[in-house]
């Protein structure tokens, strides 16, 4: 991930309810970059008064005053996204990124809402920890006052690979009926069933890697994602490295020819021990390494490696014996308190 540069404005912050806006009458959210995130179940309040933008969608006409929201939804199945109770004519659409792909859009529910040309998106599928950014604007122009909710049903969906090659989003069930291979959790966007999905897809089929012995491997059509700390993390393979060192190990993807993330696990299934997203001092520097991971001999861990927001490519992994850091200096690990287990 490219760091930018960031531009220093004196903004006076004021609340209305949920909603923010700037001393210029902007909604701090006016920009997708800018994106709130919302939680499921959680509904949240805002404005779209003084919003900027352009007509984006392809449901709504004249949408120009739009405010963005990112949501990651706690688990895969059908979702509602409603703006039913705003106090204006909305439209509302749904992308896989900013400047990114439309993947819905609605502008009337007059089915759904007690005011018909309030939006909402009934059944739209969804997949556990992808990160969707939500869009709300309003016909012709219109802004006013929102309310934005959005609720995730438990459905087990997932990718549905079907015997001619075509993937659809459906539930296993449906996937087993048809004589499709089911992978939960799973998008079809970027999911070429055509082609084998790499050895090493799932933990459970980790690649073993020893110490000073550099290893080439390519995460294209893996799946998997959603599980680092530290990067938009989609497309995984899995290693397992047994360890040879007494104390410290480096971890490096120095070499790797795409945007990677980099996690260290104390098993499948267990505690992240260490994260990277970006290490400035490979020749690429959106490759990561982890320096002075704490290890113990004999130990085994298995290394994640995924691409941010689902990049893909070659990978170099190398796993060498770290010396003792200097006094006073600390490792790579995390403190044992604030290590995560998977959800």
């Amino acid at each position: 991930m490219q760091s930018r540069s960031i531009k220093t404005v004196l903004v006076i912050v004021m609340f209305a309810g949920a909603g923010v806006s700037t001393a210029f009458g902007q909604p701090a959210h006016d920009e997708c970059r800018d994106a709130i995130a919302i939680q499921s179940d959680e509904p949240w309040s805002g404005t779209t008064a003084g919003a900027t933008g352009v007509d984006l969608t392809t449901c709504g006409r004249g949408d120009t005053a739009d405010v963005w929201h990112t949501w990651r939804p706690d688990c895969s199945g059908p979702a509602t996204i409603s703006l039913c109770g705003s106090a204006f004519d909305t439209v509302l659409a749904v992308y896989d990124a900013c400047d990114g792909m439309q993947l819905a859009c609605v502008n009337d529910s007059p089915q759904h809402c007690t005011q018909e040309d309030r939006s909402v998106l009934v059944n739209f599928p969804v997949v556990r920890r992808t990160r969707y950014w939500i869009r709300v604007s309003g016909a012709t122009g219109q802004t006013g006052e929102y309310t934005l909710l959005a609720t995730c049903f438990e459905g087990g969906y997932g990718a549905c690979c079907l015997p001619g090659g075509a993937c659809v989003a459906t539930s296993a069930d449906d996937c087993a009926a048809r004589g499709g291979e089911f992978i939960p959790d799973e998008s079809c966007n970027g999911l070429d069933c055509s082609s084998p999905r790499p050895p090493n897809d799932l933990c459970a089929d980790a690649t073993e890697v020893f110490t000073g012995q550099p290893v080439a491997a390519s995460n294209v059509n893996a799946t998997g994602h959603g599980l680092a700390a530290c990067g938009d993390d989609q497309r995984d393979i899995w290693f397992r490295w047994r360890s040879d060192c007494t104390s410290f190990a480096d971890v490096s993807l120095c070499g790797s020819d795409f945007d990677t993330v980099l996690t260290v696990y104390d098993g499948c299934g267990g505690a992240e021990l260490g994260c990277n997203d970006d290490d400035p001092q490979c020749q690429r520097e959106t490759s990561s390494r982890l320096r002075r991971i704490r290890v113990q001999r004999d130990g085994e861990y298995v290394f994640r490696v995924a691409g941010y927001k689902g990049d893909t490519g070659q990978i170099v992994l190398n796993v060498r014996c770290a010396r003792e850091p200097q006094s006073g200096r600390r490792g790579s690990t995390l403190d044992p308190e604030s290590t995560r287990r998977w959800p």
